[in-house]
């Protein structure tokens, strides 16, 4: 049987995780939302598009895990090249994932929809689609780093708080505003934007601090 201390090691991981599942989450359910309430056509080109950009964003998981699987627990150096390395890896992937989903909706609109009004929204977004995917797999390797540097506090945190900060800037800007659903879209940039400045920022404290 699990002893109490192994419970709590348990939860201690576990649950930050959760949160963190549960703001990402939410900031997906206020977009659906906000598209939902436009019009049919753009609930169904927000189906399409959002579809597409989960496929496509899932490939920032295995980026997740290998910042926490090949973390060098070893020497100071190791561990401060491993956290220079990895987040430019994730980059140029995020580059390359953004633009293959890109090219992938442009060039073949009709395997997801036979509508032309619907295609035509969601080539309306492809820009700030672009940069969302291209921003979410660096994001997701430097939150794998801070994961793996047992920071859970700030990792849940900090995602909680910037899912809150993201509905509210939806519901100030967008919601009462002329093409409320691109601004939307180019919210979610700058929710990565931030998002990516935050984990950068926090690693290279800890950096320094393993330098100190």
């Amino acid at each position: 049987l699990p002893r109490v201390d192994d419970v709590k090691k348990f939860l201690g991981f576990a649950v930050p995780v959760m949160f963190v599942t549960g703001a990402t989450l939410s900031v997906y359910a206020v977009m659906g939302w906000l598209a939902a309430a436009q019009s049919l056509i753009i609930a169904a080109a927000h189906k399409v598009v959002g579809g597409i950009f989960q496929f496509f964003a899932f490939t920032g998981e295995p980026m997740f895990q290998v910042a926490q699987a090949l973390f060098p627990h070893g020497k100071a150096e190791e561990i401060r090249r491993f956290k220079v390395i990895l987040p430019i890896m994730g980059c140029i992937l995020g580059v390359v994932i953004g633009a293959i989903a890109v090219a992938a909706t442009l060039a073949f609109p009709n395997l997801f929809t036979n509508e032309p009004q619907v295609v035509m929204e969601s080539l309306k977004v492809m820009w700030p689609f672009f940069f969302s995917l291209m921003l979410i797999i660096p994001s997701r390797t430097m939150q794998g780093l801070v994961v793996a540097e047992q920071d859970l506090a700030f990792y849940a945190g900090l995602m909680a708080v910037n899912a809150v900060l993201f509905a509210g800037a939806v519901a100030m800007f967008a919601i009462n505003s002329t093409g409320p659903y691109m601004i939307m879209w180019w919210l979610h940039v700058a929710f990565y934007v931030i998002n990516n400045i935050q984990f950068a920022m926090r690693i290279g404290q800890q950096r320094k601090l393993q330098t100190a």
